[in-house]
């Protein structure tokens, strides 16, 4: 493919700072909805295990992910 010159002008950082965070931040909560689906889907099948305890740990993990990424948005 050949070059092509472009007259965009380059992004703002700040701008794209600002959606790489946005889009982390929703990416973040996506996993941590389905995490908790999870967490209530093997509770309802067996009951408290290791797996619902190592669930939880990512669960509360992603939590803080998901505050310090909105702090420091």
């Amino acid at each position: 493919m050949a070059f092509q010159e472009s007259n965009a002008s380059p992004p703002n950082p700040d701008e794209l700072a600002k959606a790489i965070r946005q889009a982390t931040i929703q990416s973040l909560e996506d996993q941590l909805a389905f995490a908790q689906m999870y967490r209530t889907m093997l509770i309802d099948m067996i009951g408290e295990n290791a797996w619902v305890v190592m669930i939880t740990q990512h669960i509360q993990t992603l939590e803080l992910r998901i505050a310090h990424h909105k702090v420091t948005a």
